[in-house]
């Protein structure tokens, strides 16, 4: 199985209808990159039943595929329908993949036949038709060209385009544009770019200066367009503003003038140097201006601040939706790169931007310098996105294919070597990272800004001037000689102040990088006997997970000592549950599912949910059995934000920072689940990892009286909830009004009329200060908490 939508099954393929039926036939050419789309709109009416396609593929050399072509119709009502693709998906209900047969790399000729019937496709205007490069990193050589037919479709499939009338653009037929006295465009034009006159204008940033233009002639002048009918009032290209990311300038591609001279510290805190390093950054606390743009199209981005009569400048990009949210991505101090400018210029180039995503630009300068200057933006929309690729231990920026071409490890679209780390290699010694200690190679130590004591040196005999006392610190198998918080922080297991690795047992075998567990519920499924448990990798505070994956060393493993809850309208992933589809389907909450952080597709508890997976067969674990993979992954991004630890009460109680791996739902209570593969990521101090991990799951019974998302034992066993009679109850939960006498939780008067009942009798529910007799005491009780509780 290729993909999975959230859909039912896919429909088998059916002959189309009679030939006596007319059929509009629809030519079309895309190319990659993945992603590429082309929309193709039509004058047709009738009740859309199936259809035919005949392609010609023509493969770059990549891992492309024939079938990763990407197929999506709209109605004129309305409806929508899309058939094949890979990993990319327009997001309407799928009709389903193209046949086995296109799971082919080969150029050649294909065809097929299939039903798009059941989706209610049907009435008489524009139909737009649409196809697109369903395969994320597609190669930008991949090509298809074909023709495919919609059966029993009248009008003839008449084209459409752009229509004026006036200065007003809609999208029609030839035939209805001239009747209604419009000018035809063209067919397949459209109304992007003011075709027909009306382009609005407002303020246009020129350097400092600002005057009103059309936005057309504003981006031609390589100016910031500040939006339609703005005006010059108060300046606002004076470049002293953005003194903080809130107040942050808008940048535009092009030159973006800028003046620090009277600026302050924005108060965000120092950059992380280690992306950086040896470029001179040396921010310390340095005055900085604020710029943010949202990229508007997917390409590379390369940033500068060469300026022949400009300062020494530092510089930082960060990535994120607003100022609470953001990730450092790429640093730079000093370049020898571009020619012509300052002496000391900041350059930061290969850097993966995708459209929709914002990113700010930090500029202050060396040791705190100041002084006027220019922000150049650049994207290359142009050729294959680049990422990261490890050949040896040197990382450079390459596309995939040119990276496998070199024997290499890509790390994926967007990715830059400023976060990747490629590994030392050699000999290793002790290594001193502020005042912790850890064994590195003399490169990677160096990378990370430490001091290496020489090949061979050892943790023991080195002394990185902490105040706190250190000991032997158990990370997954490994050991290192860490402060008690340090190793916390690591997700690790502290062995003592002053023991040390040569004495410390660390294990080994099945035991591996640490995991938690934590049971959300049990018999969940409607008709199910099973229970439903997240799993989790420790990763420590401020830590990041980014892949879990298999290799020829390592298999991954997920099973159960049963089977595992599968829906039919889930997937093999998080990315592929969809909670809109909860109240008509509420068993699929309970799919099980792989994930990075995020629970369903739309990336809760994190913004989104980006995740993606490669050289997996899912057909086994879809089915209800094991997962087994010697030679894939699932992961996302270094800058993804669902990558990142949160802090959970695992079913042994320990509080941890860690990221989820899956949610899975048994088939019975007394089921085992079972994982065993390699995760990869980043503990808090940017040290990386990469070791494979270990947990077998069972279920743990869970009472939440009080709705807390924590088990009451973990609230009873961590003081947060009291449980003065021993019972295991969190007091909170249970009846606490002194005046409630009839037992309904409350005081109110069906307990004065209680009390007053029983007036005289012995011990009982109306003895309320519990002397064995209903009295006066007892009645004053009541009264002074009448509706109090």
């Amino acid at each position: 199985m290729k993909k999975l939508m959230l859909t039912t099954a896919g429909l088998a393929s059916v002959a189309l209808a009679s030939a006596a039926m007319a059929d509009a036939t629809v030519p079309f050419e895309i190319a990659g990159p993945g992603g590429n789309q082309v929309d193709i709109n039509m004058d047709m009416s009738g009740v859309l039943g199936g259809a035919s396609i005949t392609v010609d593929f023509t493969n770059s050399g990549g891992f492309t595929w024939a079938g990763d072509l990407l197929i999506g119709v709209i109605a004129p009502n309305g409806n929508t329908v899309e058939y094949g693709g890979y990993n990319l998906s327009f997001g309407y209900s799928s009709a389903g993949d193209f046949p086995s047969s296109w799971d082919s790399s080969s150029s050649g000729s294909y065809s097929h036949e299939f039903d798009l019937g059941g989706f209610g496709l049907e009435g008489g205007g524009q139909w737009t038709i649409q196809f697109a490069d369903g395969y994320s990193t597609g190669s930008s050589s991949d090509f298809w060209s074909g023709t495919l037919t919609l059966a029993g479709m009248g009008g003839g499939g008449a084209p459409y385009g752009g229509c004026c009338i006036g200065i007003e653009c809609s999208l029609t037929s030839q035939a209805d544009c001239e009747a209604g006295g419009g000018t035809y465009l063209g067919d397949n034009t459209n109304c992007d770019g003011y075709p027909c006159g009306g382009e609005p204008s407002g303020a246009c940033c020129l350097g400092n200066d600002c005057t009103v233009l059309l936005i057309s002639e504003c981006e031609g002048l390589g100016g910031g367009y500040l939006g339609d009918n703005s005006t010059c009032d108060g300046d606002p290209c004076d470049a002293s503003a953005g003194d903080n990311c809130g107040a942050a300038l808008q940048a535009n591609p092009g030159a973006n003038a800028f003046d620090t001279s009277d600026a302050t510290d924005s108060g965000y805190g120092d950059p992380d140097e280690s992306q950086c390093l040896d470029t001179f950054l040396d921010w310390e606390g340095s005055p900085d201006r604020w710029f943010s743009w949202t990229a508007t199209v997917d390409g590379m981005l390369t940033a500068d601040t060469c300026d022949a009569n400009s300062y020494d400048t530092s510089l930082v990009i960060y990535q994120g939706a607003d100022c609470g949210s953001l990730v450092q991505i790429a640093c730079n101090g000093d370049s020898t790169e571009p020619q012509g400018c300052q002496a000391y210029v900041s350059y930061i180039t290969d850097i993966f931007v995708t459209e929709g995503e914002t990113y700010w630009f930090r500029i202050g300068g060396w040791q705190g310098a100041t002084g006027p200057g220019t922000l150049n933006i650049a994207v290359d929309t142009g050729g294959d996105p680049m990422g990261a690729c490890c050949v040896g231990f040197d990382c450079s920026s390459q596309t995939a294919n040119d990276c496998a071409g070199l024997g290499g490890t890509y790390y994926g679209d967007g990715t830059n070597c400023g976060g990747t780390d490629c590994g030392g290699g050699g000999d290793t010694g002790a290594c001193c990272i502020d005042d912790s200690c850890t064994t590195l190679s003399s490169d990677d130590c160096n990378d990370f800004g430490g001091t290496y004591y020489g090949d061979g040196s050892s943790c023991n005999d080195v002394d990185c001037g902490s105040t706190d006392p250190e000991g032997a610190c158990c990370i997954g198998d490994d050991c290192s000689v860490l402060t008690a918080a340090d190793c916390m922080n690591f997700g690790g297991t502290y062995q003592g102040d002053g023991s040390n690795c040569g004495d410390a047992d660390c294990g080994g075998g099945n035991e591996g990088f640490p995991m938690v567990t934590k049971t959300v519920g049990g018999n969940l499924v409607s008709d199910g006997d099973g229970y439903t448990t997240d799993l989790f990798v420790v990763v420590g505070q401020g830590g990041r997970l980014d892949a879990v994956a298999g290799t020829g060393e390592l298999t991954k493993m997920l099973s159960t000592s049963g089977d595992f809850y599968q829906n039919g309208y889930g997937g093999p992933t998080s990315a592929d549950v969809n909670p809109a589809f909860y109240p008509i389907e509420p068993d699929l909450e309970w799919d099980s599912r792989v994930t990075i952080g995020a629970i369903d597709s739309t990336g809760n508890p994190y913004p989104e949910n980006v995740l993606q997976n490669i050289g997996i067969n899912w057909d086994e674990f879809e089915a209800g059995g094991d997962m087994v993979a010697d030679n894939g992954t699932w992961f996302v991004l270094p800058v993804d934000a669902q990558g990142e630890a949160e802090m959970i009460v695992a079913d042994d109680c320990s509080m941890a920072y860690a990221v989820r791996i899956a949610r899975l739902t048994t088939s019975g209570m007394d089921d085992v689940i079972t994982f065993e593969g390699l995760v990869q990521g980043r503990f808090g101090n940017g040290l990386l990892f990469s070791e494979g991990a270990y947990i077998e799951a069972a279920y743990a019974p869970q009472e939440d009286c009080n709705e807390n998302g924590v088990n009451d034992t973990c609230d009873i066993a961590d003081g947060s909830s009291a449980d003065d009679n021993g019972n295991g109850i969190p007091d909170e939960c249970e009846n606490n009004c002194p005046a409630d006498a009839d037992g309904d939780g409350d005081s109110d008067v069906d307990d004065l009329l209680a009390v007053i009942a029983a007036f005289g009798s012995g011990a009982g529910p109306a003895d309320l200060d519990g002397n064995g007799i209903v009295n006066v005491d007892d009645l004053l009780l009541c009264i002074s908490y009448f509706n109090a509780c």
